[in-house]
């Protein structure tokens, strides 16, 4: 429904003015609801400011027998629909002798006729507790309730202040001598408040769709026409044209906006180019690389195979690409560092050994920032002449070169291991020592390599004579020492 850009831009901006618009009246209708709530609050404070200055005015003429009459006639007011003035218990102070009785007995004769039926009437219908409170508060008690009808109901109780004129007939120390209830029908003012509010209503409706008309119009005959132009511009860029440019005439923005889009382009064009160049470098390194490379993409599929790696493995391609590194090295799993790609995270290497030969290998996993998988790499090379080369230093470090026998320098690091393990187990171990007599002899009499021989025949003859756990070695010229773990000196002799 919404998928072109003129669709789109229409939504947003109607949704954009909708809020608007209904914030906007909401606030209208909540202050003119407080306006006319406050005005209409007035004008019953004033009501209520009549009523009282009436009933003084009233008192003071000593006609306080006509209250009941006064109070008929507040109530035949249009605004109101029901007004009673009470005692400060909330009793009805106009419905029986009660008040006049205790105004006769505070002047000592009687100044007022009791011709009332003796009856109470409750004027105020609130608790007693809260009526206290109001008359302790001294100010105006004002609420709004829903009746059983629908209708809202406005109640102001109004406090009666006791004046100084008002001593020679009540408590002078009192400071509220009554209570006037006015209560009315806001129905009226409802209705009012709800005609405002659809009115207001109505005119964001009719605000809004004006918008909606204006911002389509002028999208779809100012704004869509360029954006079609460089749509279709940045379409054929996708496809690898990076040498169209787009041109603009009307519209000093769209014009900036296409400069900005071919200096774009350019730019990106050159940098297309650095990168075709660098990325033939990186693959002409990967592909001449005496090491095996093999890289898979996040799913772990192999995506990168160079020519020592196909060399290595005596794989094709088609294998390599279809076992995937599960069996890169065949049976052999090695095992992957997960590293964070930009860290300089050390990864193992791992020795292989892989059919005829060793194998050195490193499997890196290459994690991004968040965690996202970005591919594994596999580096490994041919390790099998370098472990021979140092195999033989090795020997050769151990080894006595005209014998074949051990070196007095392994004796020595071979020794103290075996003694420090005869004693800790409790084992016997014994010690031979051999040496040639009149060897200097045979090398003054018939030479050195004369001597060379004698050595070379002595040593065949130690060899062939020592166990597989002896440890026999030239220590030096003609002497040789045998060590023999695990025997006793008796069987050393034998």
């Amino acid at each position: 429904m919404f998928k072109n850009l003129q669709s789109k831009v229409v939504l947003a901006a109607s949704l954009v003015s909708l809020v608007g618009l209904t914030l906007l009246t909401l606030y209208f209708n909540f202050q003119h609801e407080r306006t006319i709530s406050k005005q209409n609050k007035a004008a019953l404070v004033n009501v209520l400011d009549v009523t009282a200055l009436s009933i003084t005015s009233l008192m003071h003429s000593g006609y306080a027998d006509l209250g009941d009459v006064l109070q008929e006639s507040l109530n035949s007011t249009s605004a109101v629909m029901d007004i009673r003035v009470a005692r400060i218990d909330g009793t009805d102070a106009f419905l029986d002798n009660k008040t006049v009785d205790a105004v006769n007995t505070a002047l000592g004769y009687e100044q007022f006729d009791t011709f009332r039926e003796a009856k109470v009437q409750q004027a105020v219908l609130l608790p007693p507790d809260q009526i206290k409170q109001i008359v302790a508060r001294n100010e105006l008690y004002d609420t709004i309730e829903t009746g059983s009808d629908g209708i809202r109901y406005q109640t102001l109780i109004y406090p009666i202040p006791n004046e100084t004129v008002c001593g020679k007939c009540h408590d002078k120390t009192a400071r509220v001598l009554g209570l006037i209830q006015l209560k009315t029908s806001l129905e009226k003012t409802d209705a009012a408040l709800l005609q405002s509010q659809l009115f207001a209503a109505g005119m964001a409706l009719l605000t809004l769709i004006s918008i909606m008309g204006v911002i389509s119009v002028y999208i779809r005959r100012i704004v869509l026409p360029p954006v079609a132009k460089l749509s279709n511009v940045i379409e054929n860029i996708t496809g690898q044209n990076l040498t169209e440019t787009i041109e603009l005439a009307s519209h000093v923005e769209f014009s900036r906006i296409a400069n900005i889009f071919n200096l774009m382009v350019h730019r990106l064009s050159m940098s297309h180019v650095d990168l075709t160049h660098e990325r033939d470098k990186l693959s002409a390194l990967l592909m001449d690389s005496r090491e095996g490379i093999v890289v898979t993409d996040p799913s772990g599929k192999v995506v990168l195979i160079n020519q020592a790696a196909k060399q290595l493995l005596s794989k094709s391609e088609t294998e390599i690409t279809e076992g995937g590194l599960s069996t890169l090295f065949d049976d052999f799993v090695c095992p992957v560092t997960r590293i964070v790609e930009g860290t300089n995270g050390e990864v193992p290497k791992i020795p292989v050994t892989y059919r005829d030969k060793t194998l050195q290998a490193q499997l890196a996993e290459v994690v991004t920032e968040n965690g996202q998988v970005a591919g594994i790499a596999a580096i490994f090379k041919d390790i099998t002449e370098e472990n021979r080369m140092q195999e033989a230093l090795n020997k050769l470090a151990r080894t006595d070169n005209l014998t074949g026998l051990f070196n007095r320098r392994h004796f020595d690091d071979v020794s103290q291991i075996e003694l420090s393990r005869s004693i800790r187990y409790h084992h016997p171990i014994s010690l031979l020592i051999i040496d040639i007599d009149h060897f200097k002899r045979v090398n003054d009499t018939h030479g050195h390599n004369v001597g060379d021989t004698v050595i070379q025949a002595v040593s065949k003859i130690i060899h062939e004579s020592i166990r597989e756990f002896d440890l026999a070695c030239r220590y030096g010229g003609e002497e040789f020492v045998i060590m023999l773990p695990n025997t006793q000196i008796q069987d050393g002799y034998a």
